[in-house]
């Protein structure tokens, strides 16, 4: 089940209103499923709490931390709408995934200040004691994992 655009907006909207207008600061903002599907946290839930309850929920043992558990299974965490970590590499995360990532970062970058090419976004990568991490701008970000509907969507939001 993929969310909606109106439904993805909404519960951005939601999630700056909560961080008082700005989205970096949320700590726990959502996990996206290997599917793409977008799972918001509540505002005062955690990433590990909610990993937790999906690890019981399914019947799945948990061999390392719960968080770390989803990662290998090809979730992605989101902490706000410019940091997100994965377990692989983002040229080797599912397209399907990918738009999830990216709908929430042009939505996240349209109630920032700063425009797509000042504003940072945060991908952290790989196994949690040899984590990486890759800095690059939104724009860059967008323009390199977005599809290009989204590309345009994003250029012709931020023209209005």
């Amino acid at each position: 089940m993929r969310i909606s655009e109106r439904r993805l907006r909404l519960i951005i909207a939601e999630a700056v209103k909560l961080s008082r207008g700005d989205c970096n600061q949320r700590h726990s903002l959502a996990w996206i499923d290997p599917e793409g599907e977008v799972h918001m946290l509540d505002p005062y839930d955690t990433h590990e709490n909610w990993a937790h309850d999906v690890m019981k929920k399914n019947g799945w043992e948990t061999w390392y931390t719960p968080n770390f558990e989803l990662l290998l299974k090809g979730y992605v965490r989101v902490t706000n709408g410019t940091t997100f970590s994965f377990f692989q590499h983002p040229t080797n995360v599912p397209q399907r995934v990918m738009r999830s990532v990216v709908d929430i970062m042009m939505q996240c970058v349209q109630f920032e200040e700063d425009g797509p090419e000042d504003l940072k976004t945060v991908i952290e990568y790989g196994q949690s004691n040899d984590a990486r991490l890759m800095t690059m701008s939104v724009a860059d970000f967008i323009e390199k994992y977005a599809e290009k509907d989204q590309i345009e969507n994003f250029y012709s939001a931020l023209m209005r």
